[in-house]
């Protein structure tokens, strides 16, 4: 009897310890849940603009019966909480969202962020950078120069006879006065040797000048502080060849002296 009595005894224990095994099975298996399978982040460095195209692409699996996203900025060695949403539900599959709305109504700023998306056994993180837009490059423009103040000496033609050119640029290189064209023809009609001059001031603006009209009538603009180009046009000095209009003349200068 005392065999079978202990027997009995040593039976009952081992079921019960089954049992206690198995309901400790099922509560692992219960609490283990839904998991985020994995996380990625279709760019890691972008600017506040961008937010809304970057992807975060996720996966819960198995089903989890929570889930939650952590937003947080890195400021020195913490990181600090920028928003989180905590949902009840059911979760299972594949996600997506953009950085964008990870911020809710919360500004984008520049800074160095870390995403922790939960679900019911477990978490991953993720780290982006928000950076500082890019300032446009501003077109170039084209340069303009002061020309430097003195006597300036150049020539030109206007495809029959060659002239010389001359004009002095006023102190400051503010203006250009007494621009004259000397005739150097070859034609036999062009006044060898004669002058043709204009006295006034004519301002220079942006690099340029003008006569506007006048005879001589001519134009420039300085390439820099020491050269210059344009084109000149006289009439009523012919010798023998009557009152005719030279033709349009091209020329190019230098400075030449102080005075």
């Amino acid at each position: 009897m005392a065999v079978r009595s202990r027997l009995a005894a040593t039976l009952v224990l081992g079921a019960a310890l089954v049992f206690s095994l198995g309901i400790a099975s099922s509560g692992a298996s219960a609490k283990a849940g839904g998991k985020v399978a994995s996380a990625s982040l279709s760019s890691t460095s972008f600017t506040a603009a961008q937010a809304k195209t970057v992807k975060l692409a996720y996966k819960i699996s198995p089903k989890s019966k929570h889930f939650a996203d952590l937003l947080s900025l890195k400021q020195g060695t913490k990181w600090v909480k920028v928003r989180s949403v905590n949902k009840k539900g059911s979760f299972k599959g594949s996600y997506k969202t953009t950085v964008k709305a990870l911020f809710g109504s919360k500004p984008v700023s520049v800074g160095q962020y870390r995403v922790k998306l939960s679900a019911d056994s477990n978490s991953l993180s993720r780290k982006f950078s928000v950076t500082k837009a890019s300032t446009p490059s501003t077109p170039s423009t084209p340069d303009t120069f002061q020309p430097k103040a003195g006597f300036w000496l150049g020539s030109g033609s206007d495809g029959v006879d060659p002239y010389m050119i001359t004009f002095t640029v006023t102190s400051g290189g503010t203006s250009v006065t007494d621009f004259g064209v000397t005739f150097n023809g070859t034609d036999g009609c062009a006044a060898d040797g004669s002058i043709v001059t204009a006295t006034s001031q004519y301002p220079i603006t942006d690099g340029s000048f003008s006569s506007g009209r006048g005879n001589p009538y001519f134009s420039g603009s300085f390439g820099s502080a020491t050269t210059a180009q344009g084109t000149s046009r006289v009439s009523g000095y012919e010798d023998d060849c009557g009152n005719n209009e030279y033709g349009t003349a091209n020329w190019t200068a230098s400075w030449h002296s102080a005075s």
